[in-house]
């Protein structure tokens, strides 16, 4: 999902301001093409129905812009519908998009009225009377939605944060804590630069790479440290990721260079365990440095080093197989 497209949203001076604008514009071509046998009343008539109808079209259009490049929240894949619940006011968001149809909807019944009025006018007075009228009571419409438009143009600047993951690909996550390797191992098993993304609550970034169609993501700031140090708010964040894997990499570092004891570690292996109710496999890293490999107590337990490429055939071999592949 890229959120990227969601259109900026203005206050409503300015959707006023454009729409004054292509109506004028408008209007004057159309007093240009008249045909010279008409009255003065017939003419002033049908420049201030195209002034009127581009007026209210240009402001419709604008606001159905904005709703339309939000997506379909409830259609959202549950990893981004976990991630908007967590970031925004769910419900006021939902809201705040009902006020721009709600106003898109009043705007055509105010158009209708007064291109009724316009035509049934008897005095050019009266018709310019209608149009002015008609623009008064629309910057009065948008008027009301001013605060509804101002809340979804912060959402949008939350959403355009979220990180654009392939939701439909099998996607294995990197856990551990830091400077156990898990970017090395990331490096290892793609071969190429990952791709940076940001992720809520975390000054750091996620961290994406791809190799024999599966997505590899690496967490910095999030599955790095003890669940329980976590916040309410910081503890979702990190749940959502429950909606992303499909597998997860625990990385541990025998030899606590990266500043954890070997319980610490294993501590956060232990919540995570009981968190993420997914297949789990602990590697085991920098087994190249050591001279004797330690016994983790638990399943799925391989043995490599990130650093030098060893023991990546094995980590592979169960990646595959668990997609049913033969590579």
């Amino acid at each position: 999902m890229n959120f990227q497209k969601i259109r900026s949203i203005r206050e409503p001076e300015f959707f006023i301001e454009v729409a004054l604008g292509r109506a004028d514009k408008r209007g004057s071509l159309k007093r240009e093409g008249q045909q010279k046998r008409l009255t003065k009343l017939d003419k002033s008539k049908n420049i201030e129905l195209i002034r009127v109808q581009v007026f209210a079209e240009t402001l419709k259009s604008q606001l159905r812009a904005i709703r339309e490049s939000f997506p379909e929240f409830d259609q959202l894949d549950p990893f981004y519908h976990s991630l908007v619940r967590v970031c925004i006011d769910y419900n006021r968001m939902k809201k705040s998009l009902g006020a721009l149809n709600w106003a898109e909807d009043k705007i055509a019944d105010l158009h209708r009225v007064t291109a009724r009025s316009i035509r049934h006018a008897r005095l050019i007075s009266a018709i310019n009377n209608y149009r002015k009228s008609l623009v008064g009571r629309c910057k009065s419409v948008l008027h009301q939605i001013r605060d509804e438009l101002a809340f979804l143009e912060s959402a949008r600047k939350i959403l355009r944060k979220f990180p654009v993951i392939k939701t439909d690909m099998f996607t294995v996550v990197l856990a551990g804590f830091p400077n156990v390797g898990k970017s090395t191992l990331l490096g290892a098993l793609t071969g190429s630069t990952p791709k940076i993304a940001s992720y809520p609550f975390t000054t750091q970034h996620l961290m994406l790479g791809y190799a024999h169609d599966i997505q590899f993501v690496d967490t910095p700031g999030l599955l790095d440290r003890l669940l329980s140090d976590r916040n309410d708010i910081e503890l979702q964040a990190i749940l959502g990721l429950k909606h992303l894997a499909n597998t997860i990499l625990f990385i541990l570092d025998p030899t606590e260079e990266c500043g954890y004891p070997l319980s610490s570690q294993l501590a956060l292996l232990k919540q995570i365990q009981d968190e993420f109710k997914i297949p789990i496999y602990v590697i085991v890293n920098k087994t190249d440095v050591l001279e004797q490999r330690p016994k983790i107590p638990y399943k799925n337990v391989l043995y490599i080093s990130a650093q030098k490429k060893q023991g990546l055939e094995g980590l592979w071999h169960l990646l595959l197989h668990r997609e049913g592949r033969d590579e």
